[in-house]
């Protein structure tokens, strides 16, 4: 992809924290000159720690990103002032690789713009891949152990009159609570719950 524009991303923590925000935009300024990229934004998040994910310069950049179309870079002094963590600068980059958007460090010679840059892009889809995965093993495995644990996964189960009719009939018949709730295909609180709540109803009337 040809580059021919660039977002230039500045943060600082605090004064003197990562080079002064002057410091960082003369360095950025001078690599897109140099590469003939011309500056078309500038995102700062001025007193904000990089650990937090949501901050208002990197959301805006986000979404110029996700709105610029082709011929786009960003550009920043350090990777550390856009990330703090290897997960967050996976997720970060990942999502400027699937936007079609390059990025380029000005001071560590990090620019997905050349053919080394483009085989760190490839690295960074396949460890955000990897993550997904991780995230969609991790939640697979916590809905086999709830229900393994007798809890349903999904909406909350509300239970009629006949399937409360069909639980009394049941423990009439001896079954447990659990065996119940299995046979009904919900909660075990939730059973003895509605039926609760309808033996009360039908003492009332």
């Amino acid at each position: 992809m040809i580059v021919c524009r660039a977002l230039v991303y500045l943060r600082r923590s605090r004064a003197g924290d990562g080079g002064g925000l002057e410091t960082q935009r003369g360095a950025c300024v001078a690599f897109c000159a140099g590469r003939g990229w011309d500056v078309a934004g500038e995102y700062v998040d001025d007193g904000v720690s990089g650990v937090r994910e949501a901050r208002p310069g990197l959301d805006a950049l986000r979404a110029a990103v996700r709105s610029g179309g082709g011929g786009l870079v960003v550009v920043v002094f350090r990777l550390d002032r856009l990330a703090r963590s290897v997960r967050q600068a996976v997720v970060l980059l990942d999502e400027f690789r699937a936007a079609g958007c390059e990025f380029a460090s000005a001071t560590e010679g990090l620019d997905t713009s050349g053919a080394v840059g483009r085989a760190l892009f490839a690295i960074v889809a396949a460890l955000a891949e990897l993550e997904r995965e991780g995230i969609r093993e991790r939640i697979v495995a916590g809905q086999a152990r709830a229900v393994a644990a007798g809890v349903r996964v999904g909406r909350p189960v509300r239970l009629g009159a006949g399937e409360v009719a069909r639980a009394l009939d049941l423990r009439a018949s001896g079954r447990t609570w659990r065996e119940v709730a299995r046979m009904l295909c919900a909660p075990s609180r939730t059973v003895r719950r509605a039926v609760a709540r309808e033996t009360a109803r039908a003492s009332g009337s």
